[in-house]
């Protein structure tokens, strides 16, 4: 038998498939790196940084895309039992949605020039990038531990437990930016980019679900 319940030939193509899915981790992650830098150049009013910052993010974005095609590719040709099969398809489509959600978050940031920022925010939106990067780290540590390590509960409810920590300070930003008086641009910019950001953290709460049924599904 190999490690997830599959016959002897099917076990290369279950271990294709998570290093696979390893690897589209350590890329949502380098992405999620590369916003916080991204604010970082936009907290300094360089536009033209935060611009190349997002083309990056782009770039990240595709390759995953890639992979994701990879993962598709190796489930579909041998990989799993039928029940697991479709929990690692999910996955993947879980977590590339934390890309695209890196993305969409990246491009918003380019439409706040910088004459729309609204004082008392960037501060608390750095503290939430960093927090929403620390949960893509430990949706990435999670999926690295799969099959080497017995973690993954654990680095599961760190997940879920980072995730409310940036739903805090999504609220205490919309507190800042609904109590204050400010213009309506601006005003609506930041709640989308907010929207944008909060996305990130909730993928991967989403896909950390999906990752506690594979491992509850693939366990020999």
């Amino acid at each position: 038998m190999s490690l997830f319940g599959l016959p002897f030939f099917g076990k290369n193509k279950e271990r294709e498939t998570i290093e696979l899915l390893k690897q589209d981790m350590a890329l949502i992650y380098e992405s999620s790196c590369m916003l916080v830098e991204l604010f970082k150049a936009f907290n300094l009013g360089d536009e033209g940084k935060v611009s190349d910052k997002a083309s990056v993010i782009d770039d990240l974005e595709k390759q995953v895309d890639g992979l994701r095609r990879r993962i598709e590719e190796s489930i579909y040709s041998g990989a799993f039992l039928p029940m697991g099969r479709s929990r690692v398809f999910d996955f993947a489509e879980k977590i590339d949605d934390i890309a695209d959600s890196v993305q969409d978050t990246a491009h918003m940031f380019g439409f706040i020039a910088n004459d729309l920022r609204i004082p008392g925010v960037d501060g608390l939106l750095g503290e939430l990038l960093e927090v929403t990067r620390e949960c893509v780290l430990k949706l990435r540590e999670a999926v690295d531990s799969i099959g080497v390590s017995d973690d993954l509960k654990s680095l599961i409810i760190e997940v879920e437990d980072i995730e409310h920590k940036a739903d805090l300070i999504e609220e205490n930003i919309f507190r800042v930016l609904y109590e204050g008086e400010h213009s309506t641009k601006p005003l609506i910019l930041y709640s989308k980019l907010i929207e944008f950001v909060g996305m990130i953290s909730n993928n991967c709460e989403t896909a950390s679900d999906t990752l506690s049924m594979i491992d509850l599904i693939l366990k020999p």
